[in-house]
Formats: structure tokens, sequence, C-alpha cells
């Protein structure tokens, strides 16, 4: 038969954490082996050592308060630093509860100690590891958010308060849905949730309210977070702002509709002379067939001739629509390898009946085997177009009327396109602005020419400019990076 104070023994030796009774000034009255080590003590008892020797000067207050609460009435365990004997740092998770004598008098407080240090060393890990991460995201540049797997937003850096001017607490869960625009509300959350579903990364775009009540255009790009063991956790994303370059699309768009109809207003001389010269042969084919028709018998190898003549100016007439509508027509840029000769080539053939009429000599000097450059084939022609019309123009009232045509390369990323012309050259005042929105010396000019064959000459990754012809006259030249060079841009 064991007695009870064997028993009493055997439990307190079975039980796992450290066992401390003190009476109420904190004097040791008991401890089992595992708190004395607990507490580094080279002995088992700790009868000479009162609980508050165990402390950290700096914890002391602390632990006092601790103590008086735990003797007036037991308390929930809670966690504490102690100060082993050879002064290194513990975490235990204390238990407390009173001993009382006969009468009812408390003589003392028994407390149970379970160490927890690797448990507080992970916590401050993780703790640190939180604030280094609160640290980076709030200073960077862009607006950052973190949604848990139940699809609420959890976390908000202060990029994106200051943005949205309102509290965390105002934007956790679905409060961000607040600063959307109405009408790209049902869009965003479309793509959210359809992307939390399938565990993808996604991108959209939409409007956010600002602080000052703006609409922005944001980019917000959203990636699924897992744990190591494989559980999705969440999602991160970044927003940024891209008012500004949607602005910018949006001129480039009104741009590339203004370079249309401006070099439609520069061509139409050179439309109506095209168009003019097809049709007037048409109508005197028409006529010579009908007079043959009524002769007694008509040459039918002669009225074939006729109809084929018929046929390819019918032909050269449509060609010259197909231009009109490539140049009024709102189609995207089409940034594909083009040959540059072939282009030249094709601009003389349609202004060919224009530099005719104007007794202009045209001379095309064409570097054979120059590489093909990368670029829109009809905006190309509209630089050149305009060029060449300006030329023209330049020679109104001189005796020499010589225009050059030439290509050759520039470098090797480059060819160059130069238009040369035999007038009375440029005003060294005005060559600074010829590239000017509204810069015109032409009577009847809009002064939108120029400036809208640098545009697209610069959306093409080139360069232009001009200068006066040593031999007299103007030179104006363009480049266009080669086809295989765009990567390196």
């Amino acid at each position: 038969m064991i007695t009870h104070d064997e028993m009493c023994r055997r439990i307190v030796l079975a039980v796992p954490d450290g066992i401390w009774v003190v009476d109420p000034q904190g004097q040791t009255i008991f401890n089992n082996k595992r708190m004395a080590e607990i507490l580094g003590s080279g002995t088992e008892s700790l009868s000479e050592q009162s609980c508050f020797d165990c402390i950290f000067p700096e914890d002391l207050p602390e632990a006092q308060r601790q103590f008086a609460q735990s003797i007036a009435s037991n308390r929930q365990p809670f966690d504490f630093r102690l100060r082993r004997n050879d002064g290194s740092p513990i975490w235990v998770s204390i238990s407390c509860g009173r001993v009382f004598d006969a009468s009812g008098v408390v003589v003392g407080l028994l407390g149970l100690f379970s160490e927890i240090t690797e448990r507080k060393l992970a916590e401050s890990k993780i703790r640190e590891s939180e604030e280094r991460f609160r640290n980076m995201a709030n200073s960077a540049p862009v607006l950052i958010w973190i949604a848990g797997s139940d699809k609420l937003c959890e976390f908000f850096n202060q990029g994106w308060l200051a943005f949205t001017g309102r509290a965390l607490e105002q934007e956790i869960g679905n409060g961000w849905v607040q600063g959307v625009h109405p009408d790209d509300m049902r869009h965003c959350l479309e793509i959210y949730h359809s992307a939390f579903d399938a565990r993808r990364r996604f991108e959209m775009e939409y409007r956010l309210r600002r602080h000052d009540g703006e609409y922005r255009w944001v980019l917000d790009t959203g990636a699924p977070r897992f744990a190591p063991d494989g559980e999705f956790l969440g999602y991160v994303g970044t927003a940024v702002d891209i008012t500004g370059k949607k602005q910018a699309e949006q001129s480039n768009r009104h741009l590339a509709h203004l370079q249309r109809l401006a070099a439609m207003g520069e061509l139409t001389a050179a439309i109506a002379h095209e168009l003019r010269q097809p049709l007037t042969a048409i109508s005197f084919n028409v006529d010579a067939a009908a007079n043959r028709l009524n002769t007694a018998k008509p040459d039918l190898q002669e009225l074939a001739e006729i109809l084929c003549d018929i046929r390819a100016d019918g032909q050269r007439a449509s060609d010259v629509i197909s231009r009109i509508q490539d140049l009024v027509l709102r189609r995207e840029t089409r940034m594909e390898p083009q040959d540059l000769n072939s282009i030249v080539g094709n601009t003389l053939h349609l202004l060919a009946s224009e530099a005719q009429s104007r007794r202009i000599q045209v001379r095309a000097e064409l570097r054979p085997g120059i590489p093909l450059v990368l670029g829109d084939r009809t905006q190309l022609e509209q630089v050149l177009i305009n060029l060449t019309m300006n030329a023209m123009d330049a020679m109104a009232n001189t005796t020499t009327r010589r225009l050059t045509l030439r290509t050759r390369t520039n470098g090797r990323e480059h060819i160059e396109v130069t238009v040369t012309d035999g007038g009375n050259g440029i005003d060294p005042d005005h060559l600074p602005h010829l590239f000017e929105a509204f810069f015109t010396t032409k009577r009847a000019g809009m002064g939108l020419g120029l400036f809208l064959a640098r545009s697209i000459v610069e959306s093409h990754r080139g360069r232009i400019w001009a200068d006066n012809n040593p031999g007299g006259g103007a030179i104006f030249h363009f480049t266009v990076p080669v086809a295989q060079a765009e990567p390196k841009a």
C-alpha cells in the first residue's frame, strides 16, 4: 500500500512543469527539481532564494504587481520572462494558486511554470518579420493590399491610405470597394472573384477615388499567396496610378486621327490630280470607243485595247481611293518590317502627276539592299508625302526645279531618308521652329504638317531635322530604326 505522502511525492516528480511554492513575501517554501532546472540552479532546493531574485531589474515592478494580484485572488495563466542563474533570459507561462492554512488564511502562493522560450522566440521572429514587411510596404512607391483566403482585405499600406484619404478600418474587408468608380465596379469585382476562385494571377484597370474626390485610373495586379505546405492563404496585390498613361493613349489616338486629317488637307491637290488623270483617260477612251462603234465595221481589236486601258485606269483610281481610306480612317498603327525604298517609290508614283503639272524634275537615289525598317507603311508614306509636297511648294517661284529623294544607312541601326529641293532655302531663324505645332511660313498653311511628321517619326523611335543645302535649297532628313534593332530600343 502506497502512503499518502509517497503518492504526493510521486505526483510532484511526475509533473513535467516547474512547481514553486513561496510565502506571501516571496520566499521559497517548496520547489521541485524541474523548477530548479528551469532556473539553472546548481542545487535542487531553492530554499534560500526569493522568487524576486530571478527577475530582471527592469521587469521587477511588473513582477511585483503580478505577485500582489495572485496573492489577492486566483489568476489566469500569464507569460513572463525570468532570469536564470547565469543571467540568461527564459520565458515561462505561469499558473498561480493561493495556499491556505486550516483557518483559511493565505500562507503562500503555488506556481506552475512551463518553459515557452522557443515559442516566444518564434513569435518574436514573426513580429519582426511582420514589422519589416509593414515598414517596407509603407515605404513602397505603390499602393499595396493583402487579402485573406475569404476574399476580404486585411491590410493596406500607407500609400493606399494616403491615396484614398481613408483609415485602415474603413478599407479592410470590402470597404475598399466604396472607392471604385460605379461604372467600373462590376467589371472589377468579376475579375477579382474569378481570379480568387481559380487561384491565379490577375491584372485589371479601374478608376479609384483619390482623397480629393478625383477618380484616377489604376493598374491593379494581384498574386496568390501559399504557405510552405501549399495551403492557400489569400492574395497580395499592388496598384499603380496610370492616369497619365491613359491620358497619353487618348491623346495619341486623337493625334493619330489629326495626323490623317491634316495629311488629307495637305494632299487635296495631289489627290485631285491623281484622280483626274485616270478619270480623264477613262472619259477619253469611252468617247473613242463610242466613235469606233458608230463606224460601219468597228475594229474589235482596237476596242479591246481601249477596254484594257479603261480597266487599268479604273484600277489606278481605285488604288488612289484605297490610299485615301488608309489616311482618313482611324486604323491602328501596324509596326511591321517595311522596305523604305518601296515606300519612297510608291510616294513618287502617287505624286507623279503633281510633279509633272509643276514641271518639277524628280530624281530617286535609293541605296540598294538596305535593311528593312520597323514601321507603319501608311504613316511613313504620310511623312514622305508631306516633305515632298513642301519641297514642291518651296520651288514654286524658282527656275531650278529639281527634287531628289535619297535613302542610305545611318550607322548600323537606322536608315535615313532625305528630301532635297532646289528652292531658296530656309531662314536660319525659322530652323529651330519648323517642327513646332502651328508654325508655318505659308499663307494658307495650318502649321501642322511638319509637326505631325515629327510626331510620326518619333513614334517610330526615329529623328527628323532640316538644314540648308550649301548648293542651294533645303534638305529634310528623317531616320527610322532597322527592324532587327528595335528590340534593343
